[in-house]
């Protein structure tokens, strides 16, 4: 079940930037540039064509999300502002945290998961209400 949700979930992911590619009129070549975390063209190419038989979900699929997050953040400005959500930003350090479970290095791990964690409680703290305003009795 998890395998057919994270092939749409892929395919989903390569839509969106297949569509920005053509809205951008990028080349493959340029795209990959843009986005390094989708290896090469070559490999770009197989994802836009839907050949997953040599590109394995677990390892693509963070990236292909990755890549939305690096073009997501670059269309909407570095800096999330007060009512942007920091999507990108939260995103880019938990595809690192898993990125660095994988490869073994656990504490570096926890250090992007705390980091994503702030970055949250930092957005979260932009949305509540000013409370200073005294209560009436």
């Amino acid at each position: 079940m998890s395998d057919a949700l994270d092939l749409t979930d892929a395919e989903l992911c390569v839509e969106r930037l297949a569509a920005h590619q053509r809205e951008r009129r990028l080349s493959d070549a340029s795209l990959v540039r843009l986005c390094p975390s989708l290896g090469s063209a070559r490999t770009w190419r197989r994802m836009a064509a839907r050949d997953w038989s040599a590109l394995p979900l677990d390892v693509w699929l963070p990236r292909l999300r990755e890549a939305l997050a690096l073009i997501d953040d670059t269309a909407a400005g570095s800096q999330p502002g007060p009512g942007q959500p920091p999507a990108a930003l939260v995103t880019r350090h938990l595809v690192e945290a898993d990125r660095c479970h994988r490869e073994g290095e656990i504490s570096l791990a926890r250090s992007h998961c705390r980091a994503a964690r702030q970055a949250i409680e930092q957005y979260q703290r932009l949305l509540r209400p000013a409370t200073s305003t005294p209560a009436t009795p």
